[in-house]
């Protein structure tokens, strides 16, 4: 595991394989007690004995210790979301001593595991996306219990016991991209109902992103007599697969609409398969983010509109937040965190157009 530090002396943490960081959970993990006891030993070997001496650590005005870890490992995408954040707080807290701040690739951990790993290198908060299940809750209580907070930021889970959630709004932009459709519709004076697919990953991974943005979606759908929900498929975060479903659905619904997608990955393979179809018939394809592909793809027309994540707003504003904190005591924490939700940016061949220099 690679770090990245700012204003903290912290060498990072190395340890052996083990499990990948993705929603899928694999079988056949590592002994995690034994990861842990690695993790232990080589802290204990790095960290500043002011940090782990009780004594001197009272004596000596310690900063705020925050950390955030993320996978390097962007397998068909080629971006990072919390990697984008956490650039933009490292740009944004600049050169201080208030906020020391570190900066891991995760590609050996669990998202499980970065919380014993933060909480072995006596973090007092850990930057984390927000997963939804019973292991996830037990390691939310363990950062409660031994006193290290969490902000989300890619994710919400409200009743986590988390200190705020500073990141997209996911939920809003459900809505938002359904009211865009309805905007294609009403420009193309369509009178008949809107038919629409939705293509997302398996909403029992647990992120909360795509959970939030599929019921945004669907909640907004469901309040419009002139749209219907022909479709709704299940894939994983795998393109093939999701390539496999799109085909399968494209094959069996000659009156598509639209197709929304949840994410990046289910909406470039709609685009690829449209592409592939050389068909005459116009389908929008909303999608997230903004990567290269996606990019190629606003361009050539196979995907219509795409919600970018302000991830440079997240990161100035989980900085300032980390700022503030610095300046009293934990006890007061909560009163001073609060939420903040960002819209995502709507980008289009229009947008992209004007934005170009």
């Amino acid at each position: 595991m690679q770090a990245h530090q700012h204003g903290y002396k912290d060498t990072g943490v190395a340890c052996r394989p083990g499990r990948r960081d993705t929603p899928r959970e694999r079988r056949n993990g590592p002994d995690v007690r034994l990861l842990v006891t690695c993790i232990f030993i080589i802290v204990m070997s790095v960290i500043p004995a002011g940090v782990i001496n009780g004594a001197d650590a009272e004596e000596a005005e310690q900063p705020l210790r925050a950390a955030i870890f993320y996978t390097t490992e962007t397998t068909f995408q080629d971006i990072n979301i919390v990697y984008q954040i956490a650039n933009s707080i490292e740009e944004n807290l600049g050169r201080q001593e208030d906020v020391a701040f570190s900066r891991y690739s995760k590609d050996e951990l669990s998202y499980t595991q970065t919380f014993e790993a933060a909480q072995l290198m006596h973090m007092n908060l850990l930057l984390c996306s927000g997963f939804e299940g019973e292991a996830y809750k037990e390691k939310y209580q363990s950062a409660q219990d031994a006193d290290m907070s969490f902000v989300m930021i890619d994710g919400d889970v409200p009743d986590s016991g988390r200190l705020s959630y500073v990141g997209s709004d996911n939920y809003g932009s459900g809505k938002a991209a359904l009211e865009f459709i309805l905007q294609q519709a009403a420009e193309r004076e369509s009178d008949h109902k809107i038919r629409i697919a939705v293509l997302t990953p398996s909403r029992n991974t647990g992120l909360m992103s795509i959970r939030d943005r599929y019921e945004g979606f669907m909640d907004a759908a469901e309040s419009r007599e002139n749209v219907e929900i022909a479709a709704v498929e299940e894939t994983s975060f795998d393109y093939g697969e999701a390539v496999a479903k799109t085909e399968e659905l494209f094959a069996r619904d000659k009156e598509l609409d639209a197709v929304f997608t949840t994410e990046a990955i289910c909406g470039q393979a709609a685009a690829d398969v449209l592409k592939a179809e050389k068909a005459e018939r116009r389908i929008s394809v909303i999608t997230y983010d903004m990567n290269s592909n996606i990019r190629k793809c606003i361009e050539d027309g196979s995907i219509t509109m795409t919600l970018e994540q302000d991830t440079d707003q997240i990161g100035e504003a989980v900085a300032s937040l980390l700022m503030k904190l610095s300046q009293v005591p934990e006890e007061k924490w909560q009163e001073e965190a609060h939420d903040r939700l960002f819209p995502c940016i709507v980008q289009t061949a229009e947008t992209l157009e004007k934005a170009e220099p």
